[in-house]
């Protein structure tokens, strides 16, 4: 099963020109643009003309995967470079589009929206712990059992506000966002460190929450490998 890197295009670079300097094989450019279904000119240099046909066609500074001779099963942590073992951290804990879970005056409170990158063609992406904390919040922020066909997605806490913070109910809490939390297999610990109950019915919560650390987000980045393609980067 093969490992791959991504490769950020840069001008004036060609197909052809980062075969030669990424795989030193010029005759390899035909796998990269198979490997992301570029169609002719593959890279173009406005965003502009990009939008022709934007899932085939890249422009400078977008990202390609690029084949490395690695293979997974012959891969370590002791092999990767300090960059590769970056990357598959992050793709142990995940990357997802970002969302703005602020609510926009006069927005409906059950929308998330898409943050807008620098490139206005494009999403901002969280990735690794970013990623992760985004997770975290949607957990909690999801009522239990309304996900489809992940009928044991979210958390009891929307049914749980509103309601008198007495002593009990203040535990309750507590081991509900700890459950909720310890539910996403890339969390090895969560613990609250602060609880505050300002007015008698709301509160206010601080926790800490420990990721896996680097082997076993590599066991998990390899559990994930197993019936898929990895692209690092």
């Amino acid at each position: 099963m093969g490992l791959y890197r991504s490769h950020v295009v840069v001008k004036p670079e060609t197909i052809q020109a980062i075969a030669t300097q990424q795989l030193n094989d010029t005759s390899q450019w035909h796998t990269i643009v198979e490997m992301n279904d570029l169609y002719y000119p593959y890279i173009v240099p406005t965003n502009a003309e990009k939008m022709k046909n934007p899932e085939h066609l890249v422009t400078y500074g977008d990202r390609i995967m690029i084949p490395t001779l690695n293979q997974l099963a012959d891969t370590s942590l002791d092999t990767l470079t300090k960059m590769d073992r970056q990357d598959v951290y992050d793709m142990s804990l995940g990357m997802d589009i970002q969302l703005d879970l602020g609510k926009p005056k006069g927005i409906d409170d059950r929308y998330a929206y898409m943050t807008k990158a620098k490139n206005e063609n494009d999403v901002t992406v969280a990735k690794g712990i970013d990623n992760l904390k985004q997770s975290i919040r949607l957990r909690l922020l999801t009522r239990y059992g309304t996900l489809m066909y992940v009928p044991t997605y979210g958390s009891h806490l929307l049914d749980m506000l509103g309601e008198k913070m007495n002593a009990d109910a203040v535990e309750q809490i507590k081991i509900e966002i700890k459950r909720t939390v310890k539910t996403d297999s890339r969390v090895s610990d969560v613990d609250i460190t602060d609880f505050l109950v300002p007015d008698g019915r709301s509160f206010f919560c601080i926790m800490t929450v420990t990721p896996l650390d680097e082997d076993d987000a590599f066991e998990l980045f390899i559990e994930k490998a197993q019936d898929a393609k990895i692209k690092i980067g």
